[in-house]
Parts: C-alpha cells; structure tokens; sequence
C-alpha cells in the first residue's frame, strides 16, 4: 500500500509539471477554420490566416488556468478574393470597425467524461456571448529542436445573425443563400513558453 501510495504521488507530481506552465500558439502549425451553408445545397469552408493566443494551463489547478485568443479578420481566406471582400464589408464581419474576433476564457473544468471544457465570452462584430468549448488536448512532446508541444483540437457551431452577421439575401423560394448555421473547427500546436 506504502508502495502503490509513492507512485500515485509520483504521478501526479509528474502530470502537474508536465501539463503546467505558459503556451503561445504555433501559428504554423495551427488553424481556425469555419463552414457555412451555400445556397442549401453545398458548403462553403475558409480560414483565418492571422491568429494570436496566450495561454495559462495547470491540469492539476485549472482554475488557474486561461486561455485568450484573438483573430484578425481581414486575414479571412475562403479562396475567392471577390467573396472574402464582402465578408469583410458590412454586410458580415465590418472589418474596418470590427477587425477583431475574441475569446477569452472565463472558467475551465472537466466534465463526467474527463473532457476538458473551456467556458468564455467569444465577441464577434459588437455582440459577445458566453460559449462553451469541448477541447482535446494531445500529450506534451519535445519536438526535434527541444521544443515542448502540445495540441489541441475544439470546434463550436454558432448562428451568424445573434452576431450580427446578417446578410439576408434569398432565393426565389426563399432558401437563404448563405446559411445561419457556421461550424467552427479549430486545431493547432501550442509551444510551452515557461513552467
């Protein structure tokens, strides 16, 4: 028992110095991506190509643990030139007064399930809400240069219009031509900046 108590000890103290420390995102190796509907029949997917975090993480103390994120929206990519202008018109995002997308956390916990949950206020344009988002972290590695690394994959879906994301336009039959619904995946690398 003795025995069976040093290794559980040993353990935690492992897993607290392993997953504990400072991370900033790898922008490399790191992508926020979204899905919409387009006129009913197909999806459009793009990205943001300009992201920034800071992030706090102790798997062991997650109360003390944060995670805030920005993204610029002018560096919307959807593949077409002509479409990623309108999205920054007013029409969607209003980039020239709302360049910024932010996340900042607010509280994280683990469910039933062990999943790691990250509470926080997402702002898109003027509107801020509360959203939850499932993350899944990787284990923590050395890459080839003595880098700590670690990854994560989380994705939410919104309605764009709550946001203001409001064009409206329709079909004859009234189908929108672009979607309400957005999926939003985002996966990526954190590199460990400090313990």
């Amino acid at each position: 028992m003795i025995r069976k108590g040093i290794y559980v000890a040993l353990f935690c103290l492992v897993q607290s110095s392993i997953f504990a420390g400072s991370y900033t995102l790898d922008k490399a190796h790191s992508e926020v991506g979204f899905t919409v509907k387009h006129l009913g029949v197909s999806k459009t997917k793009g990205i943001f190509k300009n992201v920034s975090s800071s992030i706090t993480y102790d798997a062991k103390n997650l109360g003390s643990s944060r995670l805030d994120a920005t993204i610029d929206v002018a560096s919307i990519d959807t593949g077409n030139e002509k479409r990623d202008e309108h999205l920054k018109s007013a029409d969607f995002f209003d980039a020239q007064n709302f360049p910024s997308i932010t996340f900042k956390s607010q509280k994280m916990l683990r469910d039933k399930s062990g999943k790691l949950i990250v509470s926080g206020i997402l702002t898109i344009k003027n509107v801020s809400k509360q959203v939850q988002l499932p993350v899944q972290l990787t284990k923590e590695i050395k890459d080839p240069y003595g880098q700590v690394r670690m990854g994560f994959e989380t994705g939410l879906k919104i309605n764009r219009k709550e946001y203001n994301l409001k064009f409206d336009s329709k079909l004859a039959d009234g189908s929108l031509i672009v979607g309400d619904e957005v999926s939003i995946e985002i996966q990526g690398e954190v590199l460990k900046t400090s313990i």
